[in-house]
């Protein structure tokens, strides 16, 4: 695992979360290629400029949280937050929404959210299609 997921976490004091990040990671990248950015508040998950999901902590939770974006809503009680931001990308009305996933420990990065993860990366491509 990379230091500065480590460093991230550690600065949280909570570096339970590092093998949390670290399966996802691994999950992801056995169906997608993409970079890694760590900024001082969350971690991006990105391909080439654009980023498709993003993972967050919060000091006074016990999990971190994972966002994507979707083009349907979910309906699934996994999903603790979904907003659909009014949004134009290169001139157009883009329709998708954000979805966040609490998770608390590794069994909640589950199929089901690695999907839901590579639909975000397969959406961000098809809108990066759309404006070339």
């Amino acid at each position: 695992m990379s230091n500065g997921i480590e460093e991230f976490f550690k600065k949280f004091n909570e570096p339970y979360f590092v093998g949390c990040i670290d399966k996802l990671i691994t999950k992801l990248r056995e169906k997608i290629s993409f970079e890694i950015k760590i900024l001082n508040a969350s971690i991006q998950f990105t391909k080439e400029n654009y980023t498709f999901s993003a993972c967050g902590f919060r000091r006074s939770k016990n999990y971190f949280f994972v966002e994507f974006y979707n083009e349907n809503s979910i309906t699934d009680k996994k999903i603790v937050r979904e907003v659909k931001p009014d949004r134009v990308y290169q001139g157009k009305k883009i329709d998708y929404r954000i979805s966040r996933v609490e998770i608390r420990n590794e069994i909640e990065i589950d199929e089901e959210l690695i999907e839901w993860i590579v639909k975000s990366y397969k959406l961000v491509e098809k809108l990066d299609n759309a404006s070339t």
